[in-house]
């Protein structure tokens, strides 16, 4: 699996340059301001697709290893965002695009702790004050509900055509585990798609997809006691 994964999301990465490039200049216009400080992109897979301008340094973590030139300090971690070998309290900025869904896991409840307890390790080696930035795509509700039904079906076919497991939320219950995981919601912004979107590593028209692209942004309260 983390083979596949590395195929697929460095054809990812070529589509944003190309195919999806729409959905990333409107993503970078909006993340674009917030991102400061010292920085860390979860699930990168080697796309920098915002401004550099006010990053002191920027640490890249993925399931596989990334080779990029930045013209700021960079280092790159192979690492799971569930299990991060980095210090309490470091980053800034924290950022993860199209990360969540692919914290898929066999059953619904494994995949929502799975998610949880990536939203938790973001959470702790964030610094008091800092923030946390989410790009996310999300069903509506009654179709999220289909695939809750199917989902033993959906896994299968992810494997069947060799593609990486993925559980796609709704904003609300997305939303309702970031409260699990401690985080507040200080706000949110549906993003415009653009012309295409990649679903299952095609690339559609997005007029034909049913996921909305969201820009979520997280806060640590500076009086945080935990770890």
């Amino acid at each position: 699996m983390k083979r596949n994964y590395a195929r697929f999301w460095r054809n990812y990465a070529r589509q944003t340059e190309t195919g999806l490039g729409d959905l990333y200049k409107n993503i970078s216009r909006v993340i674009s301001p917030a991102v400061k400080g010292e920085v860390l992109d979860v699930g990168s897979a080697g796309v920098v697709n915002y401004d550099l301008a006010r990053v002191d340094s920027l640490t890249t973590v993925d399931l596989f290893s990334v080779r990029i030139k930045l013209p700021v300090k960079h280092r790159h971690l192979v690492s799971d965002v569930r299990y991060l070998s980095l210090p309490a309290g470091r980053f800034d900025t924290v950022l993860a695009q199209f990360l969540f869904h692919h914290l898929a896991e066999k059953t619904l409840d494994e995949t929502d702790r799975s998610v949880i307890g990536g939203l938790a390790e973001i959470k702790r080696v964030l610094k008091p004050g800092g923030e946390i930035l989410v790009v996310e795509s999300f069903l509506p509700r009654y179709l999220e509900i289909v695939e809750e039904t199917g989902y033993p079906l959906l896994m299968a076919a992810c494997r069947m055509i060799n593609f990486p497991q993925v559980r796609q939320y709704s904003l609300s219950k997305f939303l309702k585990l970031t409260e699990v995981a401690g985080l507040k919601c200080r706000g949110r912004k549906i993003l415009d798609k653009g012309r295409f979107v990649s679903q299952f590593g095609l690339k559609i028209p997005a007029a034909l997809s049913p996921v909305e692209v969201y820009f979520l942004n997280f806060g640590k309260p500076r009086l945080y006691r935990g770890k």
